[in-house]
């Protein structure tokens, strides 16, 4: 899925999240992800990065906005989907023994 198919499957929550954005400050945070995604995101155009962003802000509101939802089910909930994608122990491990 690319990234103009997740914002038209998500443009209700983009919409309410750029009107609640307009009027918000914002604090530039490091995070760890994949030397690809990285590469991708350097690459790509400022409104790609805006766009790219945005969507990690929403993923990031919803995970931290849930009432009673632990960091263990959301982490349970990372690694069902990432099963689902075809991760495995084996490759999840040699992706981390790389390092």
């Amino acid at each position: 899925m690319n990234l103009a198919s997740i914002l038209v499957n998500r443009s209700s929550e983009v919409k309410k999240f750029i009107t609640v954005a307009k009027n918000m400050s914002t604090t530039a945070i490091t995070i760890q992800v994949d030397t690809k995604i990285a590469k991708a995101f350097v690459a790509a155009s400022p409104e790609e990065q805006r766009k790219m962003e945005l969507l990690l802000s929403l993923r990031l509101q919803e995970l931290t906005a849930t009432p009673g939802k632990s960091l263990q089910s959301v982490m349970d909930e990372i690694g069902a989907r990432a099963e689902a994608r075809g991760l495995t122990p084996d490759i999840l491990k040699s992706l981390l023994d790389t390092e």
